[in-house]
């Protein structure tokens, strides 16, 4: 812009400006000034599945990745997402790998996996800077060099995750998993996650990687709804609680990203997959350390409908110092227009109005929508606040009950007094009045947060 008012500057002194030319001059500053479209704002990672005879739930890792460039779950990347299905005859090889940024190994019958890729291109392609996600079984051939199964014998693993050690639990069932502070910065995701446990490992360092301890989550110290003793233990063993579920390791110049449960497991209609967290995996294996905005509150598609038809709440815990700018519901049916706000909390009920949005449309049925508040607010770690909404006329909610609310950070509704009437576009009430009891259901509505570095003892990263 500098050179070019130069240029208009230097021309004008010269002698040659004439009036006929003004208009071109200044028509050519006016086209300076526009913002153009610039392609390259979004960085591209191109994502290989491995997919072949045996790998579980490869769609449904294709189909969260798919979600995220939809929903822009991911700001600044868009994902080339290509399923790799391999065979004895067309085994996976560096030359493959190389057209690639991230391979992503799933769970299943991984005794299999070793048959149609070959290990020592996986190791080098890894070693010289390739990106590693590997989930359940993904995650024990990364780690092993042998891997021995009672139920499938031994078979060869890729042995590339030196940093790590682990332990290896016969135990299906539902988990919470509890997103640390690397977590909650470089994933974008914050308190207890809702995850399947398939047989997967409980994780942690021998040594600490060049880079430092990554733990992005630790198994929670919670009983689950679901246990299947078919597999070995009936039970949880507590001495695995606080032990890492999901974290980092390097190989040669290569990231690994190794998480024991599920974060792609779509059981109950959906409720416990994570997309935003397989996106930020891949993010981070391909070697970007960047903070994520993080999710307060629940961005599942849940398998109920709650209707709305009066001003509600639902309360979540906050569990980074956090700069809050912008909220999320996902509205099964219903037409109209509505209010998203944040309230503080007093005696486990709403209190005080702290932000609110403006009016919005809601712009089509089985969609998320997006708004920004009118007053972003800043809140600290560890505060109890309540997702607030309102509709002009009855909203189908994306719903679910829960029998354990507090582990899925707060999770209970509360309903206020005041109706949407008439055609008056209201505002928030500063004080929340409620009626009635809380209720033990969960919402798909969420707040979006940065970090907050201001409240922190530490220099920002």
């Amino acid at each position: 812009m500098a050179r070019i008012m130069g240029s208009i500057e230097t021309f004008m002194l010269s002698g040659s400006w004439r009036p006929q030319t003004g208009l071109l001059v200044f028509f050519i500053l006016y086209l300076s000034l526009l913002p153009l479209a610039d392609t390259s704002a979004e960085t591209q990672i191109k994502v290989l599945v491995f997919a072949s005879e045996g790998a579980a739930k490869t769609d449904d890792i294709v189909a969260s990745l798919q979600r995220c460039n939809r929903e822009k779950l991911i700001p600044g990347y868009v994902f080339e997402v290509t399923k790799g299905r391999f065979d004895s005859n067309n085994k996976l090889d560096f030359e493959e790998l190389s057209k690639h940024d991230v391979l992503i190994v799933p769970g299943g019958y991984l005794f299999k996996f070793p048959r149609f890729w070959v290990a020592d291109d996986v190791r080098r392609w890894v070693k010289g800077g390739g990106g590693y996600v590997g989930i359940c079984g993904g995650e024990i051939l990364a780690i092993e060099g042998t891997v021995k199964d009672s139920f499938f014998g031994s078979f060869e693993g890729l042995e590339m995750a030196p940093h790590v050690y682990r332990i290896n639990p016969r135990w299906v069932g539902e988990r919470n998993i509890r997103m640390t502070d690397d977590g909650t910065l470089l994933l974008g995701l914050s308190g207890n996650q809702r995850m399947l446990h398939w047989n997967g490992s409980v994780l942690g360092y021998r040594i600490p990687p060049p880079f430092g301890e990554r733990i992005f989550a630790v198994y929670a110290d919670n009983e689950s709804d679901l246990e299947n003793p078919d597999y070995g233990e009936d039970r949880w063993n507590p001495e695995w609680d606080d032990s890492a579920a999901i974290l980092g390791d390097q190989f040669g110049e290569g990231r690994l990203i190794l998480s024991g449960p599920h974060p792609e497991f779509p059981s109950e209609g959906g409720k416990f997959q994570k997309p935003r967290l397989i996106g930020a995996m891949v993010k981070w294996a391909y070697r970007d350390d960047s903070d994520l905005p993080f999710v307060i509150g629940r961005e599942d598609r849940l398998p109920n409908d709650l209707m709305s038809t009066k001003l509600s709440a639902m309360s979540t815990l906050v569990t980074a110092a956090s700069r809050i700018a912008s909220m999320s519901v996902f509205i099964r049916k219903g037409s109209g227009r509505g209010i998203l706000g944040v309230y503080s909390s007093l005696d486990g009920k709403p209190k005080m109005l702290l932000a609110q949005s403006k009016l919005f449309p809601i712009t089509g049925e089985g969609e998320w929508h997006d708004v920004q508040l009118v007053n972003p607010i800043t809140v600290a770690s560890g505060s109890r606040i309540w997702l607030a909404w309102i509709f002009d006329s009855p909203v189908a909610l994306s719903s679910d009950t829960t029998k354990n609310a507090g582990d899925l950070g707060g999770s209970r509704i509360a309903l206020g007094s005041l109706r949407w009437s008439g055609a008056k576009i209201p505002s928030l009430p500063r004080i929340f009045l409620s009626e009635g009891p809380l209720s033990q259901v969960i919402v798909a509505l969420y707040a979006l947060g940065r970090l907050d570095y201001s409240s922190l003892s530490v220099p920002a990263r």
